[in-house]
């Protein structure tokens, strides 16, 4: 990751990243089946109720609504382009860069490893289970 990221970032990008691969059904036998990443709506609402999609280019495409209790306070759709993920990363290495790529930003609950946000990826058709 180049520069160095504030706040939340370190753990919204150490679940982003697992969760993006959750998303399109990548294991680590699997064989890539993009070189994007995900495209975001504005986050919208308020602590407690935020509203975004997503969109992730592919074969098949991806959509999903989605939607976080995450509390207010440094959220939106970032840009990427003071902090990412280098190619030097597990991440990266696997994907490519992901800088100037937007990326969701959200908070827990609380600032306590014991409160965490929850965010559900809503898909409106099922999503692949391989490849």
């Amino acid at each position: 990751m180049s520069g160095r990221p504030r706040g939340n970032r370190i753990l919204l990008i150490g679940v982003a990243a697992p969760a993006v691969a959750a998303l399109v059904g990548v294991t680590p036998a699997s064989a890539v089946t993009t070189a994007r990443w995900a495209s975001w709506t504005t986050l919208t609402g308020s602590g407690g109720a935020f509203q975004t999609s997503m969109t992730l280019a592919g074969q098949p495409a991806l959509t999903a609504a989605v939607s976080s209790d995450s509390r207010a306070g440094q959220v939106g759709v970032i840009s990427g382009a003071s902090t990412w993920l280098s190619e030097g990363t597990p991440v990266g290495a696997k994907y490519g860069s992901s800088r100037d790529e937007p990326y969701l930003n959200l908070r827990p609950k609380a600032d306590s490893e014991t409160a965490p946000s929850t965010t559900t990826y809503s898909f409106p058709t099922p999503t692949p289970t391989s490849g």
